[in-house]
């Protein structure tokens, strides 16, 4: 397919690892977009399999690969994706999930509409035979704490973000952690002027059997990971927010980030309690999740806490 140099509205950045099995899938999904001044940077990070081959023979004009000599992480895939980018705005998918045909589109006209800095899309989690959707309850949010109240989860592939302001305030993704996310988003959200929403297309999150989010062997880098971006978010409110404001990022952390490790891990409930020594509520969950057996729950209840779902009110 022949693709005119047209410079592009929106600059996609696609990281992956050993994903051959879902790169055919995930370009065809890009190619039925009907935003068409767009590219799209596959950053292949080290992979040992032939998914990078097959981008290779895919590469035009608005297909482009990047590859990184090693593995290295999502987050360094990402920020060199960011370096490269040429759209005026950037947004961010994984491999292996699936966007709605008119979802740049839609996202991109909303950003420009409403002279937003970041435009968010709904999300669907899917997890067996029953997706959960995730719908953003307002329009558009300039104060701080209505725009952290917009977020249903951490990550940022439900959103673009104007290049301009990743630009300006040098924003990037903390290099070899999980979770990076959330410090971004936090970064992004309170340099931005405004976030606008779309809640009529989505993202189509898919939890894996092999993803990071499923795999018992990568359990203690995730609870590590939380609790240090946990860390370097607060620090982050603490320079930059009155205390208001303080107080919503660490009801983000402890409803967002911290929930889903409570019940799963002792030392994870202590150093989570020591970092938001304030939180009387997350104070109150610990004790109680203490009393509880792992055993008292389904297979299929803690992989959805795994994937973020709230199962305790």
């Amino acid at each position: 397919m022949k693709v005119s140099a047209v410079k592009p509205l929106v600059s996609v950045v696609i990281p992956f690892y050993n994903a051959a099995v879902y790169l055919p899938r995930c370009l065809e999904n890009l190619q039925n977009q009907t935003l068409k001044e767009i590219e799209y940077l596959f950053v292949d990070d080290g992979s040992t399999d032939e998914g990078a081959t097959f981008i290779e023979h895919c590469r035009n004009e608005q297909i482009k690969l990047i590859r990184l000599p090693h593995n290295s992480g999502q987050s360094i895939a990402r920020n060199r994706g960011i370096a490269a980018a040429s759209g005026e705005y950037i947004g961010f998918i994984d491999a292996d999930d699936k966007i709605d045909n008119a979802y740049f589109e839609q996202l991109y006209q909303t950003a420009v509409k409403n002279q937003a800095d970041i435009a968010m899309a709904a999300t669907v989690m899917y997890h067996g035979n029953k997706p959960a959707m995730m719908i953003p309850q307002q329009p558009k949010a300039e104060d701080f704490t209505d725009k952290m109240s917009l977020l249903p989860h951490g990550a940022v592939w439900d959103k673009i973000f104007k290049a301009e302001l990743l630009q300006k305030h040098q924003l990037d993704f903390f290099p070899q952690r999980i979770w990076e996310d959330s410090l971004f988003n936090l970064q992004a959200l309170f340099y931005a002027n405004k976030i606008c929403t779309k809640p009529s297309v989505a993202y189509h999150y898919y939890l894996n059997e092999g993803s990071s989010l499923n795999n018992r062997g990568k359990q203690k880098k995730k609870r590590e990971d939380n609790l240090f971006i946990a860390k370097k978010m607060l620090e982050f409110a603490h320079a930059h927010l009155p205390e208001k404001d303080i107080g919503i990022v660490e009801n983000f952390i402890s409803k967002k980030m911290f929930l889903d490790q409570l019940l799963l891990n002792r030392s994870f409930r202590q150093q989570a309690c020591k970092i938001l020594p304030r939180d009387t509520d997350l104070q109150r969950r610990c004790r109680k999740f203490a009393k509880k057996s792992l055993f008292s729950f389904s297979l299929k209840k803690k992989r959805l806490m795994l994937c973020g779902f709230n199962l305790w009110k």
